[in-house]
């Protein structure tokens, strides 16, 4: 019963989520992984949020990637203006199938 409550009513938290966070407390970003977050927001090559929330890749290059764009979406959600937005949103999360980095 109580696994439950505690439940999101969306499901688990998101994998991006829970490693952006996880980052965010560790200090954030190292500059390899800005530069390649940069390189990849450049190129527009950035991954999908539903490929973040599955295992990440084993290719360096790609994993760094992972978790730096991940740091980036879970420092953005906790931005004042973007909580609201979501806020509003979280109710159609159950029916959404894939949302990708602007």
């Amino acid at each position: 019963m109580l696994e439950q409550v505690t439940q999101p009513p969306f499901g688990g938290i998101p994998r991006w989520l829970h490693e952006g966070l996880a980052m965010h407390s560790e200090g954030g970003m190292s500059s390899e992984e800005r530069s390649t977050l940069r390189q990849a927001i450049a190129t527009t090559a950035w991954i999908s949020l539903r490929v973040l929330n599955s295992p990440f890749a084993d290719e360096r290059e790609q994993a760094i990637l992972s978790y730096a764009e991940s740091n980036s979406w879970s420092s953005l959600s906790s931005t004042s203006t973007v909580r609201t937005s979501w806020g509003s949103s979280l109710p159609c999360l159950p029916r959404a199938r894939t949302m990708t980095m602007p």
